[in-house]
């Protein structure tokens, strides 16, 4: 009989896989055993989750400055949407002044 394969026949063996299963199950259960498994699943994973957690904050603190920004260049813009009509005025006086700057040059030659 090759090694891979297991008579179930056999009394003894039969015992031996059932009691083998039965204690396996019973260390699995085991609620101080469980407790052990969950501190050593906190005890691995919480530095990294403190260094995610970390990471987070300081994208978060990122984002609120990048936001911020954005807020402030949306006002400019509509700030300088609510000026236009002055500057539009501004550069017809300009353009007058200019006009009538060379007129006044051209007649005094």
């Amino acid at each position: 009989m090759p090694k891979s394969q297991i008579s179930h026949d056999n009394p003894i063996s039969k015992i031996s896989v059932e009691r083998f299963s039965e204690n396996i199950q019973i260390v699995a259960n085991e609620p101080s055993l469980a407790l052990f498994r969950i501190s050593e699943h906190i005890r691995r994973s919480l530095p990294q989750l403190t260094h995610s957690k970390i990471q987070i904050e300081n994208n978060q603190d990122k984002l609120l400055g990048k936001i911020y920004d954005i807020d402030t260049s949306i006002s400019v813009l509509q700030d300088m949407e609510k000026v236009k009509p002055l500057f539009k005025k501004f550069q017809n006086h300009l353009k007058n002044i200019i006009l009538i700057n060379q007129t006044f040059d051209h007649t005094r030659k």
